[in-house]
């Protein structure tokens, strides 16, 4: 099976890229949607996918998904990183950063 990405994400983190490509959402056997993405490491590249109702939630959760395994990786991408969103064929190009906070836990009072 060729799959070819429709969006790629490119992270920049102290000089070095990490690429990850996101495949169209596909309608599985089971019946849910499925968005299978690709993460390239500096050591390999692992491929996922996250379920959902329609081709538009598994995406989303894909995406979620792909962030926290950024930010909690051990010993992986601490403080700023920065993002540059490719959306294929249409060409758009946006840059973001994202920064990792330290969330103090709700307190009631």
């Amino acid at each position: 099976m060729i799959e070819t990405p429709f969006v790629e994400r490119r992270f920049e983190l102290d000089g070095v890229q990490l690429i990850v490509r996101f495949f169209t959402p596909s309608k599985a056997p089971g019946g849910e949607f499925q968005c299978r993405y690709a993460i390239g490491w500096l050591e390999r590249e692992v491929r996922r996918y996250a379920c959902g109702e329609d081709g538009l939630q598994a995406l989303m959760l894909a995406l979620r998904t792909l962030l926290r395994a950024m930010l909690i990786r051990p010993g992986g991408l601490l403080g700023v990183i920065r993002l540059i969103l490719i959306l294929r064929p249409l060409g758009a190009l946006g840059r973001y950063t994202i920064r990792r906070h330290s969330h103090k836990p709700f307190q009631p009072a």
